[in-house]
């Protein structure tokens, strides 16, 4: 019995990595995206039930090797410090709607990534956990086969914000990345590949391609970046993998330069670059006007209003939208957000920025407090270093990042002598662009996972003897 939920916990562990994302996708195919309720009733009793899973799988392995007991506990308390943190946060400013959601969503997605990843660094199960990733894309490959289309030959269906019944462009985006990622290292390790694999691929890169989400186009192409890398200093002869990378490449320079699909994502990049040289002439020339806004911005309790009326003279702002709406300037608009700072572009996302900065140097050693840049400023600010700066201050924002590059180094150099290491590490590495750009430190699944794999991993290079059936997938 307890072999077969080994196998199964195993089939799963994928799922920890686009759990949200990809349970809606399948809650689409039993037409319950036209039942609001019933489909966010189902979404979180799944989610549940794989949290309980993943706790389940912690005390499997606790039960299993004795020998690294300790090494299990102290490792719990890294979620542990999570939780002070977030308790911290109440005891400061009282328990407010924004601390029980990030709560929440650290619990159901970031608990569940970081015991899964402790368990392939002790059980060293990567590469069934590597080739799991091959079947969540043949599930969700009719699927995005209707997604293409359905945007091809109905462009408002991309402005709508429940593209797929539950999902916004980013949430599609975000289950795709890591699926292509890990179905391409899947082909360099079992050197199987088929076209039928390289074609799921593809449709899979032109889905996202369509989604025009930059979080995870930029994830991807610093692995395609990294990937190269690697074989090329390897010396490795991967010609159908190279060959894969550089169709990839150009379907992408085609998209982007050639056709553009009506997606919400490449709406807002298209902007962008129409708006770039525009926009740097604007910026060079209020710089000194910003700097005195931010420092009137920051003295202020609730400076929602001030930030909307900075941004909105910069561009136009829409305030309301239904799901039906197109919108010229903006499609995706997520009413639980403030009207204060709905969705922005770039130029917007480094007023955050600098506000964050400001709000560090403002408080260098203890900064606004746990959660503080986000309850002070209604978001947070998109970059995991400076929300840190803006919440904690410098002091252990250095900590921080030390632990992180001691993290870095270990794992680059077990990686060397170790081809399933450094699948990983390449994983782990990729997703820098999107902590740094979009992420927030409160409730990133990418971010626990590494951080349990690299802890987790044996330091010596003794290869731990496991169980064939905790890792085996047929």
């Amino acid at each position: 019995m307890k072999k077969k939920m080994n196998a199964i916990i195993t089939l799963l562990m994928p799922l920890c990595l686009i759990s949200s994302g990809f349970i809606n996708m399948i809650l689409f195919y039993f037409g319950l995206h036209a039942f609001d309720d019933i489909r966010r009733l189902a979404s979180i009793v799944i989610l549940c039930v794989f949290w309980g899973i993943s706790l389940l799988k912690l005390l499997f392995l606790y039960l299993d090797y004795t020998s690294e007991r300790k090494k299990i506990l102290l490792l719990c308390c890294i979620p542990a410090l999570w939780i002070v943190v977030f308790i911290g946060a109440i005891l400061q400013f009282g328990i407010q709607d924004k601390i029980i959601i990030t709560l929440r969503n650290f619990g159901i997605y970031c608990i569940p990534a970081f015991i899964f990843a402790i368990s392939i660094a002790i059980e060293r199960t990567e590469q069934a956990f590597i080739k799991g990733f091959k079947w969540y894309a043949v599930i969700i490959a009719p699927l995005m086969i209707f997604y293409v289309v359905r945007i091809i030959i109905t462009p408002e269906f991309v402005y709508e914000y429940s593209n797929l019944g539950a999902l916004c462009y980013l949430n599609i985006g975000y289950v795709l990345a890591p699926i292509i990622l890990f179905y391409i290292l899947g082909l360099f390790l079992y050197r199987n590949n088929n076209l039928l694999d390289i074609g799921i691929i593809i449709l899979l890169w032109i889905a996202l391609i369509f989604t025009g989400a930059k979080g995870p186009l930029l994830y991807l192409l610093m692995f395609i970046l990294l990937f190269v890398i690697y074989l090329l200093v390897k010396k490795r002869k991967e010609k159908s993998v190279f060959g894969l990378l550089t169709a990839m490449v150009c379907i992408l320079l085609f998209f982007f330069f050639v056709y553009s699909p009506p997606s919400a994502g490449v709406h807002r990049i298209t902007n962008f670059n129409q708006n770039l040289k525009h926009k740097i002439v604007q910026f060079v020339a209020t710089m000194d006007e910003e700097r005195e806004q931010i420092s009137t911005v920051i003295k202020e309790d609730s400076p929602a209003t001030s930030i909307k009326e900075n941004m909105a003279k910069a561009q136009e702002v829409p305030t309301s939208a239904t799901s039906n709406n197109i919108l010229t300037n903006e499609p995706e608009i997520i009413k639980e957000q403030p009207p204060a700072l709905l969705y922005h572009n770039g130029w917007e996302r480094m007023y955050l920025w600098k506000l964050a900065i400001a709000e560090g140097n403002n408080n260098p050693f203890t900064g606004l407090g746990p959660m503080g840049y986000t309850l002070k400023y209604e978001f947070y600010p998109h970059n995991i270093i400076l929300e840190l700066i803006a919440d904690f201050g410098y002091l252990i924002t250095t900590l921080f990042i030390i632990i992180v590059l001691v993290l870095i180094s270990f794992l680059y150099r077990k990686s060397k002598n170790d081809r399933i290491i450094a699948c990983m590490f390449l994983y782990i590495i990729s997703c820098i662009p999107g902590v740094m750009l979009s992420g927030t430190v409160y409730n990133s699944t990418a971010l626990l996972f590494a951080l349990g794999y690299a802890c987790a991993l044996p330091t010596n290079n003794k290869t731990m003897l496991i169980k064939k059936s905790a890792w085996k997938v047929k």
